[in-house]
This record gives structure tokens, sequence and C-alpha cells, in this order.
């Protein structure tokens, strides 16, 4: 008897084909659709475990055309949480352009730094050093967040906080002691919370349950945003997303 693949090994073969191919396998060059039926129900829930888009949004062409599709159904400029609420994770659209504003700018669209701060890239990398600096240690985003009233500037130009230290670190200007660049770890709330919190969601509402319902339910439990609960989760499709946990749910 055979030994069935793990999803440790699918998940280890995708990301040598990745890294190989520079994009998302296909069906036929992952193979094992198989165990992937078995484990995930179906190829594209798969690849958004792994936090990718499915197939229909797989090349910059095709996120082009999705945002300006949005500009149109908007009337507006789509803000990064436009997408994520319409299911795009905002991690692919960072490896796929460097930066949202990169999207806009290839879409023809007004980048959304222009629509709050002519700041250069330099003047806001300032600012978080002068914040870090009379914190004496890194700034989080929350007390970015607090000091210049938005975080999605930074997010916009640079990508992550993380990515801003990145640049500042070796900066001559930053005086803070400890410069180690940390991963930030203490999550408000864990996996498995959100894991029983979405559980409990889909047996009061069932399978059927909508986006809203479960936007509601998070609310009235204390818990975090749906924005979170599925950049956590790694999912583009919230429909997707309870599929999946029911189908996880089914081989328990």
């Amino acid at each position: 008897m055979s030994k069935k693949i793990t999803e440790n090994e699918l998940v280890d073969r995708f990301n040598k084909l990745y890294e190989k191919l520079r994009r998302i396998p296909n069906r036929d060059e992952m193979g094992h659709r198989e165990p992937i039926k078995r484990l995930y129900g179906n190829y594209n829930n798969f690849i958004r475990k792994l936090g990718h888009l499915p197939n229909q949004l797989r090349t910059k062409k095709d996120y082009i055309k999705y945002i300006q599709g949005l500009f149109k159904k908007l009337k507006a400029v789509p803000s990064i949480n436009d997408l994520e609420n319409e299911g795009v994770y905002r991690l692919s659209i960072y490896q796929m352009f460097g930066s949202y504003n990169n999207l806009l700018k290839e879409s023809g669209l007004k980048t959304i730094e222009m629509a709050h701060t002519d700041k250069t890239e330099d003047e806001l990398l300032l600012d978080y050093i002068n914040i870090s600096n009379g914190l004496g240690r890194w700034a989080t985003t929350g007390e970015v967040k607090k000091e210049l009233g938005s975080i999605d500037i930074y997010e916009n130009r640079f990508g992550s906080i993380i990515d801003v230290r990145k640049l500042v670190v070796n900066d001559s200007r930053l005086k803070i002691t400890d410069k180690q660049i940390k991963k930030p770890n203490n999550r408000k709330y864990t996996d498995e919370n959100i894991d029983e919190l979405i559980k409990r969601a889909i047996a009061k509402y069932d399978n059927n349950i909508k986006k809203k319902e479960l936007v509601g339910f998070l609310k009235q439990e204390g818990g975090p945003s749906i924005n979170t609960v599925m950049k956590r989760k790694k999912y583009t499709s919230f429909r997707s997303m309870i599929e999946q946990e029911q189908h996880l749910k089914n081989r328990e």
C-alpha cells in the first residue's frame, strides 16, 4: 500500500515549484490531484491556503484589469481594504507589485499617498525614526497610527512595519539601542481562538453563513475583524474559507 501524501509534503513541493517557475504552478505541474482533493477540496483552496490567489488573478494584467473594474464600480480609487473586502489578499499584491501604489500606478490610477500626504519617502522614514527615538525602541503600527493618524501610508509605500524597520535600521539618525528586527508574535487572538470563533459562527448560521453575519458575530463576541480573520487564515475568498472550514470539520 502506497504511503499517503501529507500536507507538509504538498506544501514543500509547491514551494519548490513556485521558486523554480517564479509563478504559481498549474494543476498538471503540481500533480498529486487526489491528495489535494482529499485534504483541501480543490486546487484553488490549496492555493488560497498558501496565501496565493486562485486562477482568476495570476498575472499583473489580471490584477490591473480587476482593480480598474473595481474603480468603475466604486467610482473612486479603491483602497487596499476595498480589495481585501472583495477577497483579494494584500500579501499577494505586495508579492506581485512590491507595494499597493505600484499596482495603482500600473493601472493608471491616482496613488493613495497623493490623496493623504505630499511627504517624500525619506520624510516618512524620518517620521518613523523620530517616533521610535522618542520611545527608545521600535515604534509599533499602533503607535505610528496614533502619532500620524494612519498606518496605511506606510503600508502603501513600503509594504509593512517590518519593511520600514529594515530600511532605517542602519540610518545614523536612528538612536535606539536595540535595533534587532523581530516579527511580532504578541497576537491578541491565537489561531485557535479564530478557529473556534469560525466554528461557532458556522454552527449558529449553518454553512450558508453570509459575510455580514460573520462580521456581526465577530463584533458581538469581541473578536478580530473579518480582514484579520481572512489574512490569518490566508484566504482570498470568504465563501472558500467557509467551505474549507466545513471540509476540515468533516474530517475530524
